[in-house]
């Protein structure tokens, strides 16, 4: 949420920040959740088009970068469960690039010129979120 808002107030366009009450609020079409931009099980999904955008879903994969926080977003629950374990490439063009959320609007900043959402798109958004929360929370005030 705090990275979000962060988005919302520093890159452009700019919006309005999500409130905490946006941000809580416990509707059937407003809850939030967790979204994996990659699929947790890639193996339910459909032959996806284009194999060159995703890394393939090794259990090395799996246990290092599926749940990353590289590799998780905001996102309501109904949304999410409209998404359910469809490819990337459906993911992003259908649902992350249209979303009200910059969290998910920025993804195709971090696959660069591979196009590809693998471990280093993964590991650039983790570290770009990162560094927003230890600026942040000034973690070395404490």
């Amino acid at each position: 949420w705090k990275y979000e808002n962060y988005l919302r107030s520093s890159e452009s366009p700019y919006a309005a920040a999500m409130s905490l009450a946006e941000f809580v609020a416990n509707t059937p079409k407003t809850r939030l959740s967790i979204e994996h931009i990659y699929p947790q099980n890639p193996k339910q999904v459909h032959v996806v088009e284009d194999q060159s955008i995703l890394p393939p879903a090794t259990k090395e994969f799996q246990e290092g970068w599926l749940h990353s926080l590289g590799s998780l977003t905001l996102d309501p629950l109904k949304a999410n469960m409209e998404k359910t374990n469809n490819e990337f490439e459906v993911k992003n063009s259908r649902f992350f690039c249209r979303a009200p959320y910059k969290t998910q609007n920025e993804l195709d900043l971090f696959m660069g010129s591979t196009s590809r959402w693998d471990e280093t798109a993964i590991a650039k958004r983790r570290d770009k979120i990162l560094d927003f929360a230890l600026q942040y929370w000034k973690y070395q005030d404490v």
